[in-house]
């Protein structure tokens, strides 16, 4: 997988075609595995939870997360979970 400066898809092959959902699953999985991490814990959800929530943290508008997180409603307001950023 690679990433270019240009526009298009954040994971992608050299020939500009995206990485598919199950494609990248099955290398989050490995890669959890690989970090010795539970992959219970774990799924690609939960970097959009994360994007969200970093994204308020920082002080993003409602209209940025919105759009850094292709949402077409509001509904990222519901993987904000700023407290667990604090949390020890």
């Amino acid at each position: 997988m690679v990433r270019d400066s240009g526009n298009g898809p954040l994971f992608g092959f050299p020939d500009a075609s995206p990485v598919t959902v199950g494609q990248f699953n099955t290398e989050l999985h490995r890669c959890l595995i690989f970090c010795g991490l539970n992959v219970a814990h774990y799924k690609s959800h939960s970097l959009r939870i994360g994007a969200a929530s970093h994204t308020a943290e920082m002080g993003f508008t409602d209209a940025q997360i919105t759009t850094l997180g292709r949402w077409k409603s509001d509904a990222f307001r519901l993987y904000i979970r700023n407290d667990s950023l604090h949390a020890n």
